[in-house]
């Protein structure tokens, strides 16, 4: 692909890198910058995006979409499981109703494409049955050659995933098209993310097949950052050059809309509150160095709730949500290293009260060899299920561990090494409020780059998850890179 979110990326560095004689930002910023060039060029969203889960979590279509009016009867072969559902912790699963939402008895049709997996046609039935538990995920190519041999270009899938671990062929997507489902606001519409600098918004119709460009107003180079229980989605245009990043809403109809306040300075992607309420933002310490590090923005007024959150002579960077008013922050003294590198800073995990109703709470200080985490969203009883590595390594957010930071600070993995498929794993942001966690796995410390990848969805209070397998190895393998869960209802 010639012009994908790579080269588009890549093409807005060499822009703003262009444009900024004199004006430089810090290698810092320009190391962030690569670092998102990089993200894109493993294939997967700002993170995307985003996820389905396990048969238990399956509470029917009815109270999601409200498309059925009757039970549709079993298919007339049940097909095997890819994977079944593991508990990776003593943790006992949510009590769940029993299923209501089946497939109606048709034929299977096989669906082949260069580098998938198996795969079925997606019919009326498959359509009509889905809900909570369900997934679209994206596929592409991240070996860095998107051509075949023959110099066709290698497809660009989107599937939609059943509680099962089945594959259902939705549409194969334009090549300028990324593959980075974002929101799912009812069982026919998909919502992608590009980030590029032309449309940042693309709709994919289920039924039709229809890719159709759907920007509503926002700027260009904006980055999903998740969806508010209504369905308005939360998106966040990149700050280029220290100039600052805003927030934008886009309601289920209707243009558009910037979030009052800001530009802030951002260093790295928001995070929604899991009430939809508010944005988490990591603040540029390069460009705003005497600043906390860290602000909480009410989104329907753009006021600051930042006051309060950070321990007095230190600053911080956001861990993620651990409910709707609480945060996990990763903390040193000012003017060092955040996330810290070394013992000497003070570094610590802080959970901070964003009402201001409660002091900011010290939960672990740290010393080389604890866990460090990066974005996550809360796992259920003030933990936190994030992407970790041990302080005083060098920490890249795509090349973590997926685990679970309960609230006295203590760790428990989020996944099972059998699940891991590797040594290697990175946790993506759930930006469906389906409540379930992609998780990308692969052989190496590094997933992505051409390596094997397969893409868990993880529901990270019970730890049962689904596999979304990779297509067959080889040149033209294409890997799951992206996916948004159904929400919950």
């Amino acid at each position: 692909m010639s012009d994908d979110l790579t080269s588009r990326l890549e093409r807005s560095l060499q822009v703003q890198e262009q444009l900024e004689t004199g004006t430089q930002p810090s290698p810092q910023a320009l190391e962030d910058l690569h670092a998102r060039v990089r993200r894109a060029r493993r294939g997967r969203t700002t993170s995307y995006s985003a996820v389905a889960a396990a048969t238990v979590l399956v509470v029917g279509a009815a109270g999601w979409f409200g498309l059925q009016d009757r039970d549709v009867p079993l298919p007339a072969h049940t097909p095997t499981p890819a994977h079944t559902p593991t508990p990776t912790s003593p943790v006992s699963p949510r009590p769940v109703a029993s299923p209501t939402a089946t497939v109606d008895a048709v034929e299977r049709v096989a669906v082949e494409r260069v580098g998938m997996p198996p795969m079925h046609a997606l019919d009326a039935a498959t359509l009509a049955a889905i809900g909570p538990g369900w997934g679209v995920v994206g596929y592409q190519s991240t070996g860095g050659d998107p051509f075949q041999e023959d110099g066709t270009a290698l497809p660009v899938v989107l599937v939609v995933v059943s509680p099962a671990g089945e594959l259902f062929h939705a549409v194969d997507l334009p090549a300028d098209v990324s593959p980075a489902p974002v929101a799912w606001p009812d069982a026919d519409t998909v919502v992608l993310a590009s980030g590029g600098p032309d449309e940042t918004r693309t709709v994919v119709d289920l039924r039709t097949g229809a890719v159709t460009p759907d920007g509503r107003g926002l700027p260009p180079y904006t980055l999903h950052v998740g969806n508010q229980p209504d369905g308005t989605e939360v998106w966040q245009q990149m700050s280029m050059g220290g100039v600052g990043s805003t927030l934008w809403t886009v309601p289920r109809s209707g243009a558009a809309q910037q979030v009052p306040g800001g530009p802030w300075l951002l260093s790295h992607r928001a995070q929604l509150s899991p009430d939809g309420r508010r944005a988490l933002l990591w603040l540029d310490a390069y460009l705003d160095p005497g600043g906390s590090g860290v602000e909480v923005v009410e989104l329907a007024t753009g006021t600051s709730l930042s006051a309060s959150l950070v321990p007095g002579g230190q600053q911080c960077r956001p861990g993620g949500w651990t409910d709707a008013t609480s945060v996990l922050l990763v903390c040193a003294d000012a003017g060092t290293s955040t996330p810290p590198s070394e013992s000497s800073t003070r570094p610590r995990l802080v959970r901070a009260d964003v009402t201001g109703q409660r002091e900011p709470l010290v939960v672990r200080e740290l010393v080389t060899g604890d866990p460090v985490p990066w974005f996550g969203q809360p796992a259920g009883d003030g933990a936190l299920a994030a992407g970790v590595a041990p302080l005083g390594t060098s920490l890249d957010p795509w090349c973590t561990t997926p685990a679970v930071l309960a609230a006295d600070g203590t760790v428990r993995p989020l996944v099972t090494d059998r699940d891991m498929d590797g040594a290697g794993g990175g946790v993506e942001p759930d930006h469906g409020n389906g409540g379930l966690l992609p998780v990308s796995t692969g052989p190496g410390p590094c997933p992505g780059d051409g390596s094997p990848l397969t893409l868990l969805l993880v529901d990270p209070v019970s730890g049962t998850s689904v596999r979304v397998p990779h297509g067959p190895e080889g040149p033209d393998m294409l890997n799951p890179v992206a996916a948004v869960a159904a929400p919950r209802g």
